[in-house]
């Protein structure tokens, strides 16, 4: 009966390891399948977007037959008006440039001042900078109202370039013809 009493405690200390073996830390471990190994799933990083600096520029606009009253006398007895805009993007004259030519409404905003490019369909080629000078390539449409709109129309342009401190000078492509070129046609 002692053997007995032996053999006994002996099957229930193997049963007893082997369960803890089996069940360890709560998870049952199957002693017939072996689980592949685990792969190491990796993290998805989302790339913060980095806030564009914004800077304000002038656009100018005209203010028709006011003599010179408003800003600088252009063309038909009309003044250049700046008009300050928040803009945002790494190069400014490009920026500004941008916000000019993408505004298609004749009159900016309750001012009153008249848009001379409202009617034309322009984007940026090229901006090149050297030795002060912007050689200005514009590709599209011009569309002006009349013989007053080419002072207006040259002059939105050209002020909107030569507000910024590293320009001295501006030559204006459209279409690979000189902007006098494409006025003269108009």
């Amino acid at each position: 009966m002692k053997w007995l009493a032996i053999s006994l405690g002996i099957l229930i200390i193997i049963i007893g390891v082997t369960g803890y073996f089996i069940f360890s830390k709560g998870e049952y471990i199957n002693p017939y399948f072996t689980s592949p190994t685990p792969t190491l799933v990796q993290e998805q990083v989302i790339p913060t977007q980095t806030p564009v600096a914004t800077t304000s520029a002038n656009l100018y606009f005209v203010a028709l037959e006011d003599n010179g009253k408003s800003g600088e006398k252009i063309g038909c007895n009309d003044s250049l008006v700046a008009v300050s805009k928040d803009i945002s993007g790494e190069d400014s004259i490009q920026a500004a440039l941008n916000e000019l030519l993408s505004y298609k409404q004749q009159y900016y905003g309750q001012s009153g001042l008249y848009n001379s490019l409202y009617q034309s369909d322009l984007k940026i080629e090229s901006i090149i900078i050297e030795d002060k000078v912007a050689s200005v390539h514009l590709t599209g449409t011009v569309q002006l109202g009349g013989v007053c709109d080419n002072p207006r129309f040259e002059q939105q342009i050209m002020k909107t370039i030569l507000q910024f401190p590293s320009i001295e000078n501006v030559d204006i492509y459209i279409n690979n013809k000189p902007l006098q070129e494409v006025l003269s046609l108009q």
